[in-house]
């Protein structure tokens, strides 16, 4: 678990990322991560966001649920982050 990178984040931010992820709460507790980052615009627009994994560190089985791309990383467009969080629990 990455507590640094979701310590500041809520309950409900985890449980959001981790459905998004297609994963549990508990999956995305087991796994190291860079926490969500953001990817801005020249006028600081978030249009994308994404989640790193470190390949090594992780449980391969919850790594083969990700839709990463070779470098272990996950991307979301703002407007998919923005939806999921509106869903309810």
């Amino acid at each position: 678990m990455n507590e640094q990178a979701l310590r500041h984040w809520s309950e409900q931010e985890q449980q959001h990322l981790a459905r998004l992820l297609g994963i549990t709460k508990e999956e995305l507790d087991r796994l190291h991560h860079s926490g969500l980052q953001e990817v801005t615009d020249s006028e600081q627009q978030i249009y994308k966001y994404f989640i790193h994994f470190s390949g090594d560190a992780n449980p391969p089985d919850i790594l083969d649920k990700l839709d990463m791309d070779s470098h272990y990383t996950v991307y979301f467009s703002a407007e998919e982050w923005e939806a999921e969080q509106q869903k309810p629990l």
